[in-house]
């Protein structure tokens, strides 16, 4: 699996992900999505607005596997009260052509052994916000020990944590 950073310019197939003639799952695939925005204009949004989300930084990478796109994360990279730098993970999309074939079961697990020489940077433990209707992706995440933490009724978001168990 290789991990890189997202480019505008090379993957221009990730905003055709949601265009519902690409898959069958491209409907759910766009209810998670943020605001059903193209990831060109989040990843550039993110990239001028450094400091909106985050306290340290905001990270879109890309999961491919063998040469294929696989998947994408959006990373909030920040530092909590506690004085723990936190790994946000929202959200992580995999290509609707290639859902339920385990990809984000391997991506995910890829990623959380991997998260600190993906980004570069120290990380203390992972963050997640998931959509309460996104049963897959919660169960998603606590097969890999995120556990509840939070939840936010007005924006129907769930709130996971996991401590980097790879440090």
């Amino acid at each position: 699996m290789k991990w890189r950073k997202y480019d505008s310019r090379i993957d221009t197939e990730i905003d055709s992900w949601g265009d519902p003639t690409y898959s069958q799952h491209a409907s759910y695939m766009n209810r998670i999505k943020r605001h059903n925005e193209h990831m060109q204009f989040q990843s550039d949004w993110y990239q001028r607005h450094p400091d909106e989300v985050s306290l340290v930084g905001n990270y879109t990478m890309v999961a491919c596997v063998g040469q294929k796109t696989t998947a994408i994360m959006v990373l909030d990279y920040f530092k909590d009260k506690e004085g723990r730098f936190l790994c946000g993970i929202n959200p992580f999309i995999v290509d609707p052509r290639q859902s339920h074939q385990g990809y984000g079961t391997m991506i995910l697990h890829d990623f959380l052994i991997h998260a600190e020489s993906i980004i570069g940077l120290n990380i203390d433990a992972f963050y997640a916000g998931i959509d309460q209707d996104n049963a897959i992706s919660i169960k998603l995440f606590e097969k890999f020990g995120f556990i509840k933490i939070g939840e936010n009724m007005t924006h129907r978001f769930t709130y996971f944590e996991r401590k980097n168990q790879h440090r």
